[in-house]
């Protein structure tokens, strides 16, 4: 039905690929960063990972990533981020490992909202934290859920 609609009736063409998609991805970034520099929030997520290597694409060195481990990760899995992101692909990231400050933030806590809370808060500071130690910071993408900001 659905293919029905966009193809009979809409006339639309099957021009979409992945490929297609990244090109145009690559390309748009290009052109909004310019020469500028890009910090992002990476959390080992498909979403980030992929924002990650698109930005990478497009910009090479002029990304750095920000790795916060938030200590509730399964075992080895910033380890495998970091050997496919920085190793594999040559993509800065830094690493900040900051188990022990969420974890002692969520002791005792039950309510699963004031958790999201928590988590939220404490990756934005420590975030926010380590970007400031970065020379000519620019702009600034999270890759996930929250918005980026400039």
């Amino acid at each position: 039905m659905l293919k029905n609609f966009l193809l009979d009736i809409c006339r639309c063409k099957r021009s979409w690929t992945m490929k297609s998609f990244a090109n145009t991805a690559i390309s748009e970034i290009r052109e909004t960063v310019k020469d500028n520099k890009i910090i992002l929030g990476l959390s080992g997520g498909v979403d980030s990972s992929v924002t990650a290597m698109l930005i990478h694409k497009a910009v090479g060195k002029s990304l750095t990533c920000i790795f916060v481990d938030n200590g509730l990760l399964r075992k080895k899995e910033a380890e495998k981020l970091k050997i496919t992101l920085s190793q594999n692909l040559d993509i800065n990231i830094r690493f900040v490992n900051a188990g022990n400050k969420f974890l002692k933030e969520l002791s005792g806590v039950k309510d699963p909202e004031k958790k999201r809370k928590i988590i939220g808060k404490i990756f934005m500071d420590v975030f926010e934290a380590e970007a400031k130690k970065i020379k000519r910071r620019q702009i600034f993408s999270t890759g996930n859920t929250l918005s980026g900001y400039y």
